[in-house]
C-alpha cells in the first residue's frame, strides 16, 4: 500500500484501510488531520480531496507517498480517537499488517478501529489552509474564478463546526492564532463572521451584502429576539422591528424544520415584527435586489409612526 506498509489480503481497499495505512506510515504519534479528520468528526462541508493529511513531529524524516501527505509540525496536538465499525468480508480481511490487540478488538465478527486524529478545531483549520495551498497558481495566488468558491468552502466548514456545537469559537480562534499565517487569510475572514454571530456560509454572504449598504447597520446575528428569548432570528434589527431569515433547506427544512419555519414567520407577525425570508440562491444570484428589499423594509420599520 505504502513503503513498508502491506495489506495481508487481496481485493479492494476500503477507506478504513487507507486511514490505518496512513497512520502506520506516519509513524509513532502520527495523527490524521485536515479534510479526512473533519469527515471522521462527522462534518459535511469538507474540501474534496483524495489525499490523507497526516501530522508528524517536525524532526521526522520521511517523504510523502501516494495518497499520504505528511505535514511536519512543531505543534503536535493531543490526538483524539475515531472509532469505526467495519464488518470484514470473508475474502478481504479488514486487518492490516502491524495491527496489535491494543488497536482493535473482535466483537461479534466486527472489527473496532481506533484511528488517531487531530481535534476538530485543528483539523478544520488545517483543512482550510491545505485546501487554499492546493489551489495556488505558479505565481502564488488563487485564480479569481476559484476564489469565490474557496471562500464559500472555508465559511461552510468553519461555520458548520460551530453551528453543530462541535467546537467553541474560542478554540477556533486559538488554533487560528497559534498556527501559521500562510494560507490563513480566508479563515480569518470567516472567523470575523463567526464572531459576529453568523452560523452558515449563506449568512456570511448576507453579511457581506449588509456591510456594503449605506443604510443598514450591523444586525444582531442569531441572538434572542428582544423580549422573546426562545426565538433566535438569523438577523435582527430591533430599532426597525425587522428580522431576516436565511431560508436554507439545510438548516430550516430538515425533518419538521419547514413547519417550524412557518410557525416562526407567523409568530413574528403576531409579535409585530416584519420578517423577510431570503434563500441562499437569491443571495448569490441577485444580491442587489435582496439588499434593496431589506433596506426598504428597514426604512419602513424606523419611519416615525403616526
Amino acid at each position: 500500500m505504502l513503503p513498508g506498509i502491506y495489506a495481508t489480503f487481496t481485493g479492494p481497499l476500503a477507506d478504513i484501510h487507507r486511514y490505518r495505512a496512513a497512520v502506520l506510515y506516519g509513524g509513532a504519534g502520527a495523527v490524521i488531520t485536515g479534510a479526512t479528520a473533519c469527515q471522521l468528526h462527522g462534518m459535511k462541508y469538507v474540501p474534496d480531496t483524495d489525499d490523507i493529511d497526516v501530522l508528524v513531529p517536525h524532526t521526522r524524516q520521511r517523504v510523502e507517498s501516494d495518497f499520504v501527505r505528511l505535514r511536519r509540525t512543531l505543534r503536535m496536538p493531543a490526538s483524539v480517537r475515531w472509532i469505526g465499525l467495519d464488518v470484514p468480508d470473508e475474502d478481504a480481511p479488514a486487518l492490516l499488517a502491524d495491527d496489535t490487540p491494543d488497536d482493535h478488538d473482535l466483537t461479534g465478527g466486527a472489527v473496532r478501529w481506533l484511528i488517531p486524529m487531530a481535534p476538530l478545531a485543528r483539523a478544520a483549520m488545517d483543512a482550510v489552509r491545505f485546501h487554499h495551498q492546493s489551489l495556488l497558481n505558479s505565481n502564488g495566488t488563487v485564480a479569481k474564478s476559484t476564489r469565490h468558491k474557496l471562500i464559500q468552502d472555508t465559511r461552510a466548514l468553519l461555520c458548520e463546526t460551530v453551528q453543530r456545537r462541535r467546537v467553541q469559537e474560542t478554540a477556533l480562534i486559538a488554533e487560528l492564532n497559534g498556527g501559521p499565517r500562510a494560507h490563513s487569510a480566508l479563515a480569518r475572514l470567516a472567523m470575523l463572521d463567526i464572531v459576529a454571530g453568523c452560523r452558515s456560509a449563506p449568512e456570511c454572504e448576507l453579511r457581506d451584502l449588509i456591510k456594503r449598504s449605506r443604510i443598514l447597520p450591523e444586525p444582531r446575528w442569531n441572538r434572542p429576539l428582544p423580549g422573546n428569548p426562545g426565538i433566535r432570528p438569523d438577523a435582527c434589527w430591533p430599532d426597525a422591528r425587522l428580522v431576516v431569515e436565511v431560508d436554507s433547506k439545510e438548516w430550516h427544512r430538515f425533518g419538521a424544520g419547514m413547519e417550524r419555519t412557518e410557525q416562526r414567520q407567523a409568530r413574528y407577525a403576531e409579535l409585530g415584527w416584519r420578517a423577510v425570508a431570503v434563500s441562499p440562491y437569491r443571495i448569490r444570484s441577485e444580491p442587489e435586489v435582496v439588499r434593496t428589499q431589506i433596506e426598504r423594509a428597514y426604512l419602513i420599520g424606523i419611519a416615525p409612526r403616526r
